[in-house]
């Protein structure tokens, strides 16, 4: 995309026909891209009534094809839209910190069941919500240790439920069960391969790999899903991800895995 004099464009994902979605947070504004580059569609309003975009944050795309758009700042919402952004279907949660409400609504994330997640950031969790958009429940609270969380800034789900918390603020991923109890911790602070500085997205692809947005070292790291993966990942010797804390070969290839400034 060219640069725009009021920022730069932020979260992105795929629609249902393959084209990349992108949001522009200063326009207030939504984006749909081929997968050559061609802009195909554009839509967005500025404003917090129902169906206005006010600081999109993040986007993520169901198997109907409805829109989820986080929002923070001068609202605090996940706003549910039909495919292309034609009609707002409802608006999840409001600003808070109780059971469906939100501080800094980051990343989001979606589940085979087409359950929603949401990186409630500044209320250090992640919320979950059913496929119509009503409270199912939460789990993290501020702080380092194991199942704690300090600013989650994105959450994706794999097809086996497993749920990924990228934590911006102690420089980590966090792999959670279908239950919402913590199996793996991936890196940590550091500027090695496989050690994160306030890392910002991540992404799943079609083979269950990791990508991680390593916004402080400014670099993307891929880390290699081991196959098979066992049933009990909370044993040491069964992690899912190959990567430095596991004492097994680390799979960050400069070429592949690991790309950015140097």
């Amino acid at each position: 995309m060219p640069q725009t004099d009021k920022g730069k464009p932020k979260g992105m994902c795929r629609d249902e026909k393959g084209n990349l979605v992108v949001l522009e947070p200063h326009y207030s504004r939504v984006n749909h891209f081929t997968p050559e580059g061609k802009l195909v569609a554009q839509w967005g309003a500025h404003g917090t009534n129902a169906g206005e975009l006010a600081f999109p944050r993040s986007v993520m795309v169901n198997s109907h094809g409805d829109i989820f758009v986080s929002e923070y700042g001068l609202t605090e919402r996940v706003q549910q839209f039909s495919a292309g952004g034609k009609k707002l279907i409802r608006v999840i949660g409001q600003g808070g910190t109780g059971g469906g409400e939100f501080n800094r609504a980051e990343g989001l994330g979606i589940d085979a069941q087409d359950r929603l997640y949401v990186a409630d950031s500044c209320n250090h969790r992640i919320q979950t919500f059913s496929p119509d958009g009503k409270f199912l429940g939460a789990y993290g609270k501020p702080g380092t240790g194991r199942g704690e969380m300090s600013y989650p800034y994105d959450v994706k789900v794999d097809a086996q439920g497993l749920q990924f918390v990228c934590e911006f603020g102690n420089s980590r991923i966090q792999i959670f069960d279908v239950n919402g109890q913590p199996v793996e911790i991936l890196g940590g602070p550091g500027a090695a391969p496989g050690q994160f500085s306030n890392p910002w997205s991540v992404a799943l692809d079609s083979k269950g790999n990791l990508y991680v947005a390593d916004a402080m070292n400014h670099r993307v790291q891929k880390f290699i899903r081991r196959q098979p993966v066992a049933a009990d990942v909370r044993r040491r010797t069964d992690r899912a991800f190959d990567h430095l804390a596991s004492n097994q070969q680390v799979h960050l290839l400069t070429s592949v895995a690991m790309a950015g400034r140097k």
